[in-house]
């Protein structure tokens, strides 16, 4: 007796969207039907996305991608399967290298697997040009697009987030200046903010951010549908340290207050991670070795903090980059070329010697999706 097939409409509707993102670019060679749904079905992208967000599983669908922007030559997925750490060389060919003058190329945001690798060519007196570049590694799809018109082109001194507007469906990047520039009107003052989107595909300048004084150079985080950057406020008498939050459909900045902080003023390195569901905050204490880790869960509209001390060996550098198994263990970066696990539990620390990693990189986290930078392919709302 035959068994019966598994009717088609099954298989798109009910399996391949809980599929990770590597089986399904293989998938798109079994038939032209499959090819489109995979490559271009936004509805299909969102699915699988949120699939991969929630599943228990979904730790191993997130990834640490080391970049080399001096040259664009290489960069890496760092993956942990069966508790065993590995190194996976990425193909930047999609990236468009300007090899007529010099150059450089960093990683400015993340969100959702879409990457935003700024490019930065400079002459022999000054910067050119900016273009900002979203690829998804993945699927090697890529989108150029130029800094906002309302910016000096010699600027450069910028912080960038990328999130996601459910409102609109539209992934947007929000451009911070945060340097004074000389023009030919006189000094130019930061603060300015432009949002570009990719559904729209064109940029908008905004209200002012509210401080100057980010104290990271991390870009922002994403999360709850909103952007987050650590700030310090100068009153006439003290700092004030705070979380300046971004929504992305108010388009509204809110303040959240960052309490406890014990460092002396010289060190304003206050950084800001998304770990798990929740926003995280780290920066150095007092004492050497160790970093003051406090957690918020902004789901239920907390304003309270939770605090672990992470106490490391030889005074290393602490930036998390996200859980690993059920929440208990952080991986981070100690330096630029090694990575540690950090057991919350039971306050213990491990170094990681990963065969094949590469010595000098940007580290960022980075989860695996299908969504396309080219989905909207510049139509309006």
């Amino acid at each position: 007796m035959e068994k019966e097939a598994i009717p088609a409409e099954m298989i798109v509707g009910e399996i391949l969207w809980r599929l990770p993102v590597k089986p399904l670019a293989r998938f798109r060679s079994v038939c032209k039907a499959w090819n489109s749904i995979i490559s271009s079905d936004p509805k299909f992208a969102i699915l699988q996305l949120k699939n991969s967000s929630t599943v228990r599983t979904c730790v191993d669908r997130q990834r640490v991608m080391l970049w080399h922007g001096l040259d664009c030559s290489y960069a890496f997925f760092l993956e942990k399967k069966n508790s065993i750490f590995s190194i996976q060389k990425i193909d930047t060919s999609p990236i468009k290298v300007n090899k007529a003058s010099s150059s450089s190329y960093s990683i400015v945001a993340s969100c959702d697997g879409l990457v935003c690798v700024l490019q930065q060519i400079i002459n022999e007196v000054a910067l050119v040009s900016n273009s900002i570049t979203f690829w998804n590694p993945l699927t090697r799809e890529t989108k150029r697009v130029f800094d906002p018109p309302t910016f000096p082109p010699s600027t450069n001194w910028f912080n960038y987030g990328l999130g996601y507007d459910s409102s609109t469906d539209d992934y947007k990047l929000v451009q911070i200046n945060i340097g004074f520039e000389k023009n030919e009107t006189g000094l130019f003052q930061p603060n300015k903010v432009g949002v570009f989107s990719l559904r729209t595909n064109s940029w908008r300048q905004i209200q002012d951010f509210p401080t100057t004084k980010i104290c990271s150079l991390k870009p922002g985080v994403f999360i709850n549908g909103a952007l987050h950057w650590t700030c310090f406020f100068k009153d006439s008498a003290d700092y004030h340290f705070k979380v300046v939050s971004f929504c992305l459909e108010k388009e509204k900045y809110t303040l959240l207050d960052i309490t406890a902080i014990d460092f002396m003023l010289r060190n304003f390195l206050v950084g800001i991670q998304v770990l798990g569901d929740k926003l995280a905050v780290y920066y150095p204490s007092n004492e050497n070795r160790s970093y003051h880790l406090l957690f918020n869960n902004l789901y239920d509209n907390s304003e309270s903090w939770t605090e672990h001390t992470v106490t490391l060996p030889y005074g290393d550098f602490f930036f998390p980059l996200y859980l690993l198994e059920d929440g208990g263990e952080v991986l981070f970066q100690v330096r630029k070329g090694q990575f540690g696990v950090y057991r919350l539990r039971y306050c213990t620390f491990e170094r990681l010697h990963i065969r094949g990693q590469p010595k000098t990189f940007q580290a960022l986290t980075f989860s695996e999706s299908l969504i396309s930078p080219n989905t909207y392919k510049g139509a309006k709302i």
